[in-house]
C-alpha cells in the first residue's frame, strides 16, 4: 500500500522536476506593454514602433528568452537588455479629434454669419444654419484623419531602464489590472 503511494509520489515529483526546453523560435504575437509607475503602454502586433532610434513593425515576443521580433528590412530579433528607447506610434483618431473640433468651430462661426444675415431672398439658408456645424466638423475630422494616415505621429522618446520604463510580462497584466482597480 505504501509503495503504491510512493511509486506515484515519485512520478509527480519527476514530473514537476522536469525542465521545459523552449526553441529561439517560440515567438509569440501578443501584445508589447511598457510601464512605469501607473501608466501602461500596449504595442499590438504589426504596429509601428521606434527601437533605440530606428523605426520598425513590432512582430512578437518570446518572454522565456526575454526577446522581441521585430521587422526592419529584414527580421530582427532583440533582447529586452538592448532596448534602450522606444516611441510608438500614437492614436491615428487624434488628428481626426483635432480636425473635427476645427472644423466645428469654424462651423459655428460660418453658422453666426448666416443667422446674422439680413432677410433676403434666401431666408430658407437660416432654417440649414445649424447643419453647418457637424458638416465642417466631418470635414475637418476626414482632413485629419487623412493627415495621420500620411504623416502618422509618434509619441516623445521614452528610455527603457531602471527606474524608467519597463516591459511589463502580459502574463501578469491582469494581476497588475486588478490592483490598481
Amino acid at each position: 500500500m505504501i509503495t503504491k503511494h510512493f511509486t506515484l509520489l515519485l512520478l509527480i515529483c519527476l514530473a514537476c522536476a522536469q525542465s521545459t526546453v523552449f526553441s529561439n523560435n517560440d515567438f509569440k504575437s501578443q501584445v508589447l506593454t511598457f510601464k512605469k509607475s501607473d501608466k501602461i503602454i500596449v504595442i499590438k502586433p504589426n504596429q509601428y514602433i521606434y527601437i533605440n532610434d530606428n523605426k520598425m513593425i513590432y512582430k512578437g515576443l518570446n518572454y522565456n528568452n526575454k526577446q522581441l521580433k521585430l521587422k526592419s528590412h529584414d527580421e530582427v530579433i532583440l533582447n529586452f537588455n538592448s532596448v534602450s528607447s522606444f516611441r510608438y506610434e500614437m492614436s491615428p483618431l487624434k488628428k481626426a479629434k483635432v480636425g473635427a473640433i476645427i472644423g466645428s468651430l469654424y462651423g459655428c462661426l460660418e453658422m453666426a454669419k448666416i443667422l446674422n444675415r439680413p432677410n433676403d431672398m434666401f431666408a430658407f439658408v437660416k432654417i440649414l444654419a445649424p447643419l453647418a456645424i457637424p458638416w465642417f466638423g466631418g470635414i475637418g475630422g476626414l482632413l485629419g484623419h487623412f493627415t495621420d494616415i500620411i504623416h502618422p505621429g509618434f509619441s516623445d522618446l521614452m528610455i527603457v531602464g531602471d527606474g524608467e520604463w519597463i516591459i511589463l510580462n502580459n502574463k501578469y497584466i491582469w494581476l497588475y489590472e486588478r490592483i490598481n482597480d
